[in-house]
């Protein structure tokens, strides 16, 4: 048997022998409806790493993939006579991004550090490392962007918080959360406000059955405080402010606030939960 261990999927090819023609039409990879073709003179199948029940482990060095090609008769019952085990394993990629750094004038230097925390109360961080971080479907995350500056009596805005599926910001695939600095996604709950950080949790998510991650993005702005003119000061506005969907914020006054910065956070693996698979979101 070969199997190939793509970047997001499982390529099957084995030898179609006698033994397994017996069970041909009664192979399925795991305890699915996934079933094997065959072109003759062997049996194929290529799964989503997500599909087919494919189990993951993560031993905090590589994650791991693994299956199996088992006979299942009519009535759904497994047969002992096929029990054929699929893995592949995947050097664990570095997820947790570090606190970004920038220099403004009138700002000086100052950080956005985004991060996860155990509950509302925002005294326990999650660990940098168990990232990649896991939810089940319906599951509370917890979140935080924190400015770090020298500069006194700043606070921070968020104008947009969106989630996409891959590490690219601009996928097409997206989820609102923030626009306009207006609450978009129904579960959201903000627990600051005209501060130095922003805090907020959401349920958690999955795009489609086949992907299993999320990236959190957000667009954010620094500003002095007591500045009425400024984006900080005006908070949720139906007016748009951004000249890039989500992507960009247009600076009103430099020496009121920054410019916009867009600060990500994930991947964060998201898998169904029994009681919560209703409410699974799929823009």
């Amino acid at each position: 048997m070969e199997v190939h261990c793509n970047e997001d999927s499982i390529n099957i090819v084995l030898e179609r022998s006698a033994d397994l023609a017996l069970y041909e039409d009664d192979l399925r990879l795991g305890h699915s409806n996934c079933t094997l073709h065959s072109n003759g003179t062997h049996l194929l199948a290529n799964i989503s790493l997500n599909a087919c029940h494919t189990q993951r482990k993560d031993d905090g060095i590589y994650l791991i993939y693994w299956n199996k090609i088992v006979s299942m008769n009519s009535s759904g019952a497994q047969q002992p006579d096929v029990d054929i085990d699929i893995v592949c394993k995947y050097l664990k990629p570095p997820s947790y991004k570090r606190p970004v750094s920038f220099t403004m004038k009138g700002f000086g230097t100052f950080t956005y550090q985004f991060e996860f925390f155990e509950s509302g109360a925002f005294t326990q961080q999650k660990d940098i490392h168990s990232y990649p971080l896991e939810f089940n479907v319906g599951e509370m995350m917890y979140m935080q962007i924190e400015s770090i500056t020298a500069t006194p009596n700043t606070e921070l805005f968020a104008e947009s918080c969106w989630a996409t599926p891959t590490a690219n910001r601009h996928d097409h695939l997206s989820h609102s959360i923030i626009e306009n600095g207006c609450k978009v996604d129904e579960t959201l709950h903000m627990y600051t406000h005209r501060q130095s950080k922003v805090q907020f949790s959401m349920e958690a998510f999955k795009f489609k059955e086949y992907h299993d991650q999320i990236f959190i993005s957000c667009a954010v702005i620094l500003c002095k405080a007591g500045m009425p003119d400024s984006r900080c000061a005006q908070g949720c506005s139906s007016h748009d402010t951004v000249s890039e969907h989500k992507h960009r914020i247009v600076a009103r006054d430099t020496s009121a606030q920054t410019s916009g910065h867009v600060i990500s956070q994930g991947p964060l693996h998201v898998r169904h939960s029994v009681s919560s698979s209703g409410n699974v979101q799929m823009p």
